[in-house]
C-alpha cells in the first residue's frame, strides 16, 4: 500500500520553518504569525478517511489511532470479522469471547481461548496475517510481543501466537495448559526505552507550550478565562517561550484577528496549526511531554509521548477523532511524538519528583482499568506504566474528581515534598459568605441578618446561613431548580462574570454544607435527595483515603480552599508548577475572597522562592478544566 502523507494548514513561525511564505506586510513583522500553506497532493484519502470516522466508544477493544508512521492505514474503532468470509461466523463468535474475557482473564488465556474457538489450523493458514485477523475482532494483538516466548525478552507477536497454538495442540483443552498460560511473564519494553516523564513537582524549565482551541471568541470577553484568554495570559507571562497552537480551521480567520489585536513582542514565536477537525482545548490529555535524558555531552531532547488513542470519559473509553488526527500536524511543526502501546487520559497521571531523586507516578484508578480492559492485570499495568514513564514507582489514587490533577498539586520544595488537595469544606465556608454579601447587596436580605449568618460561619455553624440563603432562593424560584437569569446575576461582578455560573456552585456549595458533615446539618427530602447526599459524603471520604496515601508517601499534605465537582468547580490545584513559579487558576469576580484565601495558602506553604502567579480560568473551569488540562509543556533542552 501506498503511503500517503498528512496536509497541514499552518500558520507558523518564520524561524522555525525557513520557507515561510508571507502574508502582506504588516506594522511590525516580528509581531504576527506568518502564514504556511503546505502542498494537499496525495492526502485526499487519508483526509476523506480521517472525516468519517465519528466519536464513539471503540468496540475494537485493542484499537489503535492511525497516526504519524501509521496515518495511512484505515484502522476502524467497529469490528471487522468480515474480513475472512470462511470463517465470519467463528471470527463473530471470538470476537464476542474477546470482549467477555480479556478483562477476566487477561491477554494470553483470551488469545488460547480464540484459538480454541476458530480451529489450529487456522493460524498455519493464515500466518503473518494472524495478528491483523486478531486485530480485526478487538484483540490487542501488538501487546502479545511483551508476553515472549521462553528465553527470549520480547517476541513478534506472531510468534506468540504460534507458540500458544502449539502448546493447546490439536484438541485445544485450555483448562490443562491453564498454568503454562498464566506463567507467562509481562516483560513490558519502552516505546523510548530512557524516556522520562517530564516532572509536575516545580522542576520543570518551559521549553515549549502546546496548547488547542475549541473557539476564535471569548464567552464573555477579554477577562472571561475561557481558552482564549488563557492563551493571552501565557504568552504574556512567557514572551519568549515558542507556542504551537491547534485550532479547526473554521476559527481560524477571527481567532488570527485576535491574537493580532494583542500586539504582543515577539509574536512571531507562535506556531497555529489550522486543522480540518474540531479541536477541544484540552492538550494535556492526548499527549504527555517529556525528555530523552542527555549522551555524551548532548542536549536532553523534548518529546511527548502519546497514548494509544486520545480519548474521553472516565467510565468508558470514547475515542475522539480530531483530538488524535491534530498530533500529526504538531509532529509535523517540528515536535517529536512518539506513540505508546498503553492507554492513558493525560490529566490522569503526575509525575513527582522528590528531593532525593526518586520519581512517583501518580496514576487515577479509571487508567488501570482501561489497561486491564487490554488484557493486563492491575500489577502489569502498573509495570508498564512505570516503565514506559520512568517513575521509579506507581501509587494508584481514587478517581474523586473525574482527574487526580483536580485533587492534588505536588511540588518539590525546600528539600520535601508538599501535597496539595482540596479543603472543600473551607471553600464552601468562602462561597457562603460571598452569597450573603451579594444578597444583600442586593437588598435581598438583611445587613443585620447578614452580619448575624457570617458570624455563625466563622465559628463553623452553617445552618443560620443555610436557613437564610435557602429562604432568599425560595422566593425567587420559578420552579425546582430553575432561577430567572435576572436573579442569578445578582452573583456577578463585572461583564466578565457569570452570574448563572456562580449560582450553580452556590448551589453546589449549599448542598455540601448541608449533606456531608456527619451527621448531616439537614436531611435531604427524599429517597432521590438521600441517594445524591449519600455521594457527597462518599466523595469526602475518598478524599480523606487520597490524602491517607499521599502522607504515607512522607509527603507534607496541604489543604487548599478549593472544590472539585465537574463544571461547577471553583478549583485551584489544576495549576502548573514550573521552576519558579506555581500558575494558580483563578474565578475573579464573585469568588476573587476565595481567589486570594487559596493564593495566600499557596504562598505560605511553598515560601518566598515560588510565586504564586493567577491565571484567570473562570469559563474554562466551566468547562471542566483549568490551568494544567489546558498546556501541554515541553522541557527546556
Amino acid at each position: 500500500m501506498t503511503h500517503r502523507f498528512l496536509p497541514i494548514v499552518a500558520v507558523t513561525l518564520a524561524c522555525l520553518v525557513p520557507n515561510a511564505q508571507a502574508q502582506p506586510s504588516q506594522p511590525s513583522a516580528d509581531q504576527v504569525p506568518n502564514f504556511v500553506v503546505p502542498s494537499t497532493a496525495g492526502t485526499k484519502a487519508i483526509l476523506e478517511f480521517r472525516a468519517a470516522q465519528k466519536e464513539a466508544v471503540p468496540a475494537c477493544r485493542g484499537y489503535r489511532a492511525p497516526i504519524l508512521t501509521d496515518n495511512w492505514r484505515e484502522w476502524s474503532t467497529e469490528l471487522t470479522p468480515d474480513r475472512l468470509p470462511d470463517l465470519t461466523t467463528k471470527m463473530q463468535l471470538a470476537g464476542d469471547i474477546v470482549a467477555r474475557s480479556l478483562a477476566r482473564e487477561g491477554l494470553v488465556v483470551t488469545l488460547a481461548r480464540v484459538v480454541e474457538c476458530v480451529g489450529y489450523r487456522w493460524v498455519s493458514k493464515r500466518g503473518q496475517q494472524t495478528p491483523d485477523d486478531l486485530a480485526a475482532i478487538g484483540f490487542p494483538a501488538d501487546l502479545l510481543g511483551f508476553f515472549p516466548n521462553e528465553n527470549e525478552e520480547y517476541s513478534e507477536p506472531y510468534r506468540v501466537v504460534v507458540d500458544v497454538t502449539r502448546s493447546l495442540g490439536s484438541d485445544p483443552q485450555i483448562d490443562e495448559v491453564m498454568p503454562m498460560l498464566l506463567a507467562r511473564k509481562l516483560q513490558f519494553r519502552p516505546t523510548a526505552p530512557g524516556f522520562r516523564l517530564a516532572p509536575d513537582s516545580g522542576q520543570l524549565a518551559p521549553g515549549l507550550i502546546r496548547m488547542q482551541m475549541p473557539t476564535d471568541s471569548y464567552y464573555q470577553g477579554p477577562g472571561d478565562g475561557g481558552s482564549l484568554d488563557v492563551l493571552h495570559q501565557l504568552l504574556e507571562q512567557f514572551p519568549d517561550i515558542p507556542f504551537v497552537v491547534s485550532i479547526n480551521a473554521q476559527h481560524l480567520q477571527l481567532f488570527t484577528k485576535h491574537v493580532d489585536s494583542w500586539r504582543l513582542p515577539r509574536m512571531d514565536r507562535l506556531t497555529i496549526l489550522s486543522e480540518p477537525s474540531p479541536v477541544s482545548q484540552w492538550a494535556q490529555d492526548n499527549g504527555r511531554a517529556g525528555f530523552m535524558p542527555s549522551k555524551n555531552g548532548a542536549a536532553a531532547k523534548p518529546l511527548i509521548l502519546a497514548p494509544r488513542y486520545a480519548s474521553r470519559r472516565e467510565e468508558v473509553s470514547s475515542f475522539i477523532p480530531g483530538e488524535n488526527w491534530l498530533l500529526d500536524s504538531v509532529a509535523a511543526a517540528g515536535v517529536e511524538i512518539i506513540r505508546s502501546p498503553l492507554l492513558f487520559q493525560g490529566g490522569n497521571l503526575l509525575m513527582v519528583e522528590e528531593a532525593s531523586g526518586r520519581r512517583v507516578l501518580l496514576i487515577g484508578e479509571a487508567e488501570v482499568w482501561r489497561n486491564v480492559a487490554l488484557g493486563l492485570t492491575r500489577e502489569q499495568t502498573l509495570e508498564a506504566f512505570r516503565l514506559e514513564f520512568g517513575a521509579d514507582a506507581c501509587v494508584v489514587l481514587p478517581n474523586v474528581s473525574y482527574h487526580i490533577d483536580y485533587e492534588v498539586s505536588v511540588r518539590t520544595v525546600g528539600g520535601k515534598t508538599i501535597a496539595f488537595v482540596n479543603d472543600t469544606t473551607k471553600a464552601t465556608t468562602h462561597i457562603l459568605s460571598a452569597t450573603l454579601s451579594s444578597m444583600e447587596k442586593a437588598g435581598a436580605i438583611t445587613q443585620s441578618d447578614a452580619d448575624a449568618a457570617r458570624l455563625k460561619l466563622q465559628a463553623n455553624s452553617t445552618e443560620a446561613a443555610l436557613a437564610l440563603i435557602e429562604s432568599v432562593l425560595e422566593k425567587h424560584s420559578v420552579g425546582y431548580g430553575r432561577f430567572p437569569v435576572s436573579f442569578a446575576n445578582v452573583f456577578a461582578r463585572g461583564n466578565v462574570d457569570s452570574g448563572v455560573g456562580n449560582l450553580q456552585r452556590i448551589l453546589l456549595a449549599l448542598d455540601t454544607a448541608a449533606f456531608t458533615p456527619e451527621p448531616p446539618t439537614w436531611r435531604a427530602p427524599d429517597a432521590a435527595g438521600e441517594t445524591y447526599a449519600r455521594s457527597l459524603r462518599r466523595r469526602e471520604a475518598d478524599r480523606a483515603a487520597l490524602r491517607k496515601t499521599l502522607a504515607a508517601q512522607g509527603w507534607t499534605v496541604v489543604p487548599i480552599p478549593s472544590t472539585a465537582d465537574g463544571e461547577r468547580s471553583v478549583n485551584y490545584l489544576n495549576g502548573l508548577h514550573l521552576k519558579d513559579r506555581y500558575l494558580m487558576p483563578v474565578q475573579g469576580g464573585f469568588m476573587s475572597e476565595l481567589d486570594e484565601s487559596a493564593k495566600k495558602a499557596f504562598s505560605m506553604a511553598l515560601g518566598p522562592e515560588t510565586r504564586v502567579v493567577p491565571i484567570r480560568t473562570a469559563e474554562s473551569q466551566r468547562r471542566d478544566g483549568a490551568v494544567r488540562c489546558s498546556v501541554c509543556v515541553l522541557p527546556r533542552n
